[in-house]
């Protein structure tokens, strides 16, 4: 998704949990990751709980900011509050400048 900054921010998942992403939770993470308008990384950022996190979608925030919508299966970490099995969750901030 173009960011408003003229790159590009991604959302997705991974379960890697080596150099390559930053403070990874459990299992399935969240993870963002910025590119300037050239394709250079810029940062990335993972969070989630010990369960299963995935996300759908990202938008821009009026404040340069991302949201990012995605179901969850943890109620830990940096997953504030469960509500049953598996949750919809909506983050602010995740790659934010």
């Amino acid at each position: 998704m173009p960011s408003n900054d003229g790159g590009y921010v991604m959302a997705g998942f991974s379960e890697s949990d080596d150099f390559d992403i930053s403070n990874t939770q459990g299992s399935y993470d969240f993870w963002l990751v910025k590119v300037d308008a050239a394709g250079n990384f810029v940062r990335e950022r993972s969070f989630g709980g010990t369960g299963i996190e995935i996300s759908y979608d990202i938008a821009n925030t009026l404040d340069g900011g991302y949201v990012v919508a995605g179901n969850t299966f943890s109620g830990d970490g940096d997953i504030s509050q469960s509500k049953g099995e598996s949750d919809f969750t909506v983050d602010q901030g995740g790659c934010k400048r």
